[in-house]
């Protein structure tokens, strides 16, 4: 239940970065980067922003890894988007192997579906191991019950 709810947070904490970026970055970035190199720093990070639900989602399963004892699976997850970051910053930034040649939104590209990537494999992990069964996602009703559980104690 209180994986789930970190999801939860985790995805609004994301929602909120990505408005932020999205709407405010632009005019704190105009101030203050080159204004040859401003259009392809916003397209950058416009792009790379996407990203911020599966990092965060990521983050969240690596943190119910260690939390749960079972630490020695990060390293998959770490070493899976580490892989797929590299091979396609190096495919997507000049164009190989018949893929289009993106530049610098390249990186940012390879970037977003390196950590979808690294969020599929401590998922799977997570099923993998059977943990998912053993902390199972807490369900709406789930989380109404616990909620009037915790409303009957007085808070100090």
């Amino acid at each position: 239940m209180i994986l789930a709810q970190g999801i939860r947070v985790s995805l609004q904490f994301a929602l909120a970065g990505i408005l932020i970026t999205w709407f405010i970055a632009p005019y704190i970035l105009k101030a203050v980067a080159d204004p040859a190199a401003y259009p392809q720093e916003i397209s950058f990070l416009k792009i790379r922003i996407l990203g911020l639900p599966f990092l965060y989602l990521f983050m969240m399963g690596n943190a119910f890894l260690v939390a749960s004892l079972n630490s020695r699976y990060l390293m998959i997850g770490f070493f899976v988007e580490a892989a797929v970051n590299i091979l396609l910053d190096y495919l997507l930034i000049k164009g190989r192997w018949g893929l289009p040649a993106l530049g610098f939104n390249g990186a940012a590209v390879a970037s977003v579906i390196a950590e979808c990537t690294g969020l599929l494999v401590v998922w799977a992990v997570l099923i993998k191991t059977g943990l998912k069964k053993v902390f199972p996602p807490a369900t709406p009703v789930m989380i109404k019950r616990s909620a009037r559980r915790s409303s009957k104690y007085p808070r100090r």
